[in-house]
């Protein structure tokens, strides 16, 4: 039996389980129902990290309650995209003072969380407009568009998140370097970030491709900056924002060389979401301001990292550590001639196309086993470890 943590797609009983299992005051009798299946694998997939109550300050208590709850005889799978899985269950037993009844078998899915490549190439899934981008270059339904290189750096931000707002103060004022900083997906954070000194110094709206190709869309577009927008103006914005951000990239991404990524999570938990699969779809090169050993995982996925560019002995140290190695290295690459920088790049293209084929093919083959039954799923997974 598959249960997915993070979905609300399931049976009533189904979703009452994922509700229990979140629950620091949980009940073993809402789990003993659904011990009654004949299947003796329980396989708990979950596309999110971090479910590490009490061990972080968070409120979502899954992991603890799964190694405290008694299973019976179930082999009890969790299959999660977090690399550091097993190192991190483990720093939970050691604060947990009840008893542990179950032996979790964690299983690392790397491509878990959902994201598909192709979703870049439309500006909206019913346009019948389609965008192939390569590097510099923009295919717009069979007409071709090369821009020459005007950044050296990009970094893409929504979401408010410390680490993402400590990147932008660090780099905003340098030479070469273009970033957006558009914290508004939803309600939770237009309440939180909407006049806010500290988000309005560092607001900034770059240029949607959907905007551009999406005939309703650049009609509607605001010509009034971002930080001047009323609540309601930016709320009216929140469905084709949120699909910009998700399947697309703005032009200026197009005119970069690098893509500085800040990632979801930047602690002890990985999860590569879309964020670090765009450069790869779009043939960028790029560094992680990821979880620890996130370009380690990108290795062990068979990727090739970029060395000519990057010195990546920080991946395994502390935030604080992998902070500065990085904000260090992107100053001294925007201290670069941008035509330099671009030529240094085009002799690594073989790598950056390599990285390119070699994700839709991993893809592929990890994707598909999505639709293999349980024994062929959990074979899978164990395979690839």
């Amino acid at each position: 039996m598959r249960i997915y943590l993070d979905q609300h797609l399931d049976t009533e009983s189904i979703q009452k389980v994922i509700n229990t299992l979140r629950d620091p005051k949980a009940d073993q009798a809402i789990i003993d129902d659904i011990l009654q299946t004949d299947d003796e694998n329980l396989i708990f997939i979950d596309g999110e990290t971090d479910r590490l109550s009490p061990l972080l300050m968070c409120d979502d208590y899954s992991l603890y309650n799964l190694l405290t709850f008694d299973f019976k005889d179930k082999n009890v799978y969790y299959v999660t995209p977090d690399f550091n899985i097993h190192y991190n269950i483990q720093r939970l037993k050691k604060i947990i003072t009840c008893e542990i009844k179950t032996n979790i078998i964690p299983l690392v899915h790397p491509y878990n969380y959902g994201f598909d490549s192709h979703y870049l190439f439309l500006v909206r899934h019913d346009s019948d407009i389609e965008i192939n981008i390569n590097n510099f270059n923009i295919d717009v339904n069979g007409e071709l568009k090369i821009y020459e290189p005007k950044y050296n750096v990009v970094s893409l931000n929504c979401t408010k998140k410390e680490h993402r707002i400590r990147t932008i103060r660090a780099l905003r004022n340098e030479e070469r370097f273009v970033y957006s900083y558009y914290p508004y997906e939803d309600e939770y954070q237009l309440g939180e970030s909407f006049d806010n000194d500290e988000d309005d110094e560092l607001l900034n709206e770059l240029t949607e491709l959907n905007e551009i190709y999406n005939p309703i869309l650049f009609m509607n577009k605001s010509e009034i900056p971002l930080e001047y927008r009323t609540k309601e103006t930016i709320r009216k914005t929140f469905d084709s924002k949120f699909e910009a951000f998700q399947n697309s990239v703005p032009l200026e991404y197009i005119q970069s060389c690098i893509d500085l990524v800040t990632e979801s999570y930047v602690d002890e938990s990985i999860a590569l979401t879309e964020k670090t699969f765009k450069p790869i779809s779009l043939r960028k090169p790029f560094i992680l301001l990821s979880a620890r050993n996130s370009h380690l995982f990108l290795k062990k996925l068979g990727f090739q990292l970029y060395e000519e560019l990057f010195d990546y002995s920080f991946d395994h140290k502390s935030f604080d550590v992998r902070f500065k190695s990085i904000i260090k290295q992107i100053k001294s690459i925007l201290s670069m001639p941008t035509y330099a920088l671009h030529v240094k790049i085009e002799s690594i293209k073989e790598k950056i196309q390599y990285n390119y084929e070699h994700m839709k093919s991993q893809e592929e083959k990890w994707h598909k086993m999505s639709y293999a039954n349980d024994f062929n799923y959990l074979a899978f997974l164990t395979e690839n470890q």
